[in-house]
């Protein structure tokens, strides 16, 4: 061996580590407490208190006073999409349609991924096409503008729910824009229900036919009465696919809506 020979030197690397450990452990360990203090402050601010209580009164079926607590929650201006969506809901229950239409469209401008907020606009507007179904005219003129917009609120709440890979709820999502496009599809058939309802050619026959009595009108008797009989299958028909519209709204209320409520 060469006594001039040199002596490997140190990796930089391992170098600066030594030098400065202390200062780079202490700089870890500053961080990690902020993180904490952080989440700390997160979890103990001071509107998730008043969201929780309208959570719990909401429950009871006191959505007056729960949307006082929801508006308190948001006055902070911390994740207000939380209460304000509760808000929403509560808006619902209590048949407050525009208003909740009013408030959850905001809510999609101002938080464009937030499909909470597009289900239950599009549940409300579905909701508010019902209540505008006028029965007196037969017209559904305001509910099918409604409910076309229902339809789109509950695309894009598949859309953006799908994206964010939560697949149970945009199923859900996607079986209410179903079930939207198919109550749109009926409004026809219930405009012709409306303007002819069967009960009243039922009396209009069962007259007619108090006041024949040959045998040719017998026969007239045993014709209508068959006509009758369709026309009460026909009946029947009818009104379980408008049943079925509210079918849809209950229990999409109940189990959907329920879920959607956020702490």
């Amino acid at each position: 061996m060469e006594l001039n020979q040199k002596i490997p030197q140190e990796e930089p690397v391992l170098t600066f580590l030594k030098k400065w450990k202390y200062l780079i452990l202490g700089s870890i360990v500053i961080f990690q407490i902020g993180i904490y203090s952080c989440a700390n402050r997160r979890l103990n601010h001071p509107s998730i208190q008043p969201n929780h209580t309208g959570i719990r009164l909401f429950g009871s079926n006191q959505f007056s006073m729960a949307n006082q607590k929801y508006l308190e929650s948001s006055s902070y201006g911390f994740r207000q999409e939380r209460p304000l969506l509760n808000l929403g809901i509560s808006y619902l229950n209590l048949k407050n349609y525009e208003e909740g239409h009013d408030l959850l469209d905001k809510l999609t401008r101002s938080n464009r991924f937030f499909w909470e907020a597009y289900y239950v606009d599009g549940q409300i507007l579905f909701q508010w096409g019902i209540n505008l179904l006028d029965k007196e005219e037969c017209s559904y003129d305001q509910t099918i503008l409604l409910w076309q917009f229902a339809e789109k609120r509950f695309f894009f709440s598949t859309l953006l729910s799908g994206l964010q890979l939560d697949y149970k709820n945009a199923k859900s999502s996607y079986q209410g824009m179903k079930e939207v496009k198919v109550a749109i599809l009926s409004l026809p058939e219930w405009r012709n229900t409306c303007l002819n309802p069967p009960d009243n050619k039922d009396n209009k026959d069962n007259k007619d036919n108090k006041d024949n009595k040959d045998n040719k009108d017998n026969k007239e008797i045993t014709k209508i009465t068959k006509i009758t009989k369709i026309t009460k299958i026909t009946k029947i028909t009818k009104i379980t696919k408008i049943t079925k519209i509210t079918k849809i709204t209950k229990i999409t209320k109940i189990t959907k809506i329920m879920d959607l409520v956020i702490g």
